[in-house]
């Protein structure tokens, strides 16, 4: 009788065994299709903002990270304010995948200096505000060093 039991004991372990396999297998699917759902509305999003840039030597130009802290002139704010969104869009989908736990320690690193490079230039970093989710935010406020003056932390003119 002894070994019956033992043998059942087994039986009802590896059971439990294999449903905690299945319930991780089904946590880690889910995970990977936020991830997926959360990457594909990021490449829409982009694809959008980045058609009406297409052809526009500008881009390059002001794509720069040093007009992140010195500022564009009227004419060059409307193609400035789409590269921050696209930018915007980038960084709060390296977050998010972050996050989830699908993006490696050295890329949230680079990730993560873009953001700060970003925050430092208050004509950007209204991009990075004004499209983050909750908990983005969170992070983007708890990361600021720097206050912008009202007039320019919207980049309006």
């Amino acid at each position: 009788m002894n070994i019956e039991r033992a043998v059942n004991i087994i039986g009802v372990l590896a059971v439990i065994a294999s449903l905690v396999f299945v319930g991780l297998q089904l946590r880690q699917a889910q995970v990977i299709a936020l991830g997926a759902q959360t990457q594909a509305r990021t490449d829409n999003l982009t694809a959008i903002f980045l058609a009406s840039l297409e052809g526009n030597e500008k881009v390059i130009e002001l794509s720069d990270p040093k007009y992140l802290r010195s500022g564009v002139t009227n004419a060059e704010l409307p193609i400035f304010n789409q590269i921050n969104r696209i930018r915007a869009l980038s960084l709060q989908n390296a977050y998010q995948q972050y996050q989830l736990g699908l993006l490696p320690e050295d890329v949230w690193k680079l990730a993560e200096l873009r953001i700060a490079v970003t925050m430092r230039g208050c004509q950007a970093r209204y991009m990075l505000f004004g499209q983050a989710t909750p908990s983005f935010r969170q992070f983007l406020d708890s990361i600021s060093e720097i206050d912008c003056p009202l007039d320019d932390s919207f980049g309006l003119r």
